[in-house]
């Protein structure tokens, strides 16, 4: 699928609670400074076999694999230098998910297997079961579905949320899933379901979608990141994931 770059300009973004900024700053500074600071907008997608009748081809028994196997750190910022001296951030963004979605239709139970690529330790492997729900009086930005990972789960390492992955509260779930029709943008957002808490979250970008499954990369919307022994930004903690509907 064709990738598009897409100019992050700090100042517009500081007020949107639900995604984090990039930061403007000279090019003298170090690109560590640059990334300690840099959070990212999430853009989802997926593919475009969606019918209302959900009549395209079972693909959940495909393995969990990476979309973009040659770009671990998928949200990595390319700085542009700007004639005032400052250097603007850009990072790729995926093609838009169709706009006829009916997502209560993937209310249900699922298996998520979490990969980790870049940004930690180690690179991890997860598994848990979540839920997915249709709210009934959504509240903030309204989403589709909310739902609740199991009690035993975590990220493995110290993920930016606002409150608990498993909380079931309606008005700050533990997941949430927002589905931007105009945009065609489509994201399971962990631990920041009202998404009213800055730089905080985990968001996922579903790369393809069926009838039982959802596909495609995720990053922690926080602020930190790791740096290695010279100082250098080991990018933001990000992967990709699979989520497989569980027979009732």
């Amino acid at each position: 699928m064709p990738c598009r770059a897409r100019d992050v300009r700090p100042v517009l973004l500081r007020r949107r609670a639900s995604r984090p900024q990039l930061k403007r700053d000279p090019l003298g500074s170090a690109p560590a400074i640059h990334m300690r600071f840099v959070t990212f907008a999430v853009a989802i997608l997926s593919s475009p076999c969606i019918t209302p009748a959900l009549n395209c081809q079972d693909t959940s028994i495909t393995p969990c694999g990476d979309p973009t196997p040659n770009e671990p750190a998928w949200w990595e910022i390319k700085w542009q230098r700007q004639p005032d001296g400052s250097a603007t951030g850009t990072v790729s963004k995926p093609p838009a998910v169709p706009r006829n979605l009916h997502l209560d239709r993937w209310a249900g139970r699922y298996r998520l297997t979490l990969i980790t690529t870049a940004g930690t330790m180690r690179r991890d492997t997860l598994s848990a079961i979540i839920m997915l729900w249709v709210p009934k009086a959504p509240s903030g930005r309204k989403p589709s579905l909310i739902g609740a990972t199991d009690s035993a789960f975590s990220f493995p390492y110290g993920a930016a949320l606002a409150h608990p992955t498993w909380q079931r509260d309606p008005a700050r779930p533990g997941i949430s899933l927002l589905y931007d029709r105009a945009k065609g943008e489509l994201t399971l957002v962990f631990g920041n379901g009202d998404l009213l808490t800055t730089d905080s979250g985990v968001f996922f970008d579903v790369f393809a979608i069926d009838s039982v499954s959802m596909r495609g990369r995720w990053v922690d919307g926080g602020l930190g990141v790791l740096v290695d022994s010279a100082g250098h930004s080991l990018g933001h903690p990000q992967g990709y994931f699979c989520l497989r509907r569980l027979n009732e």
